[in-house]
């Protein structure tokens, strides 16, 4: 069960609005956080051909979990869900 206060959704702060979709992506894609912070062999290959490569690690999950966010969300008939709703909610 997800419990949300009137004020969390008049307004949303960014922290809560990614833990809300974090557990609907469990939900719904059973996915966890885990899923998003393991990157696989081969883009921890593609991470470490970067140039400074240690900048790039939490963008890799954080790309991972906003495609599935996007995708459960296209799934639930809104196609035009992004990084905007996750990280600056209005």
């Amino acid at each position: 069960e997800i419990e949300l206060s009137q004020s969390e959704l008049l307004e949303p702060k960014q922290s809560r609005v990614r833990a809300v979709f974090l557990s609907l992506v469990e939900i719904g894609l059973n996915l966890s956080e885990k899923d998003f912070c393991t990157p696989s062999k081969a883009t921890a290959e593609k991470i470490e051909g970067l140039p400074y490569p240690e900048l790039h690690e939490e963008s890799f999950s954080e790309l991972k979990f906003l495609k599935a966010a996007m995708k459960l969300m296209k799934i639930c008939g809104v196609h035009d869900f992004g990084w905007r709703d996750l990280h600056a909610p209005s």
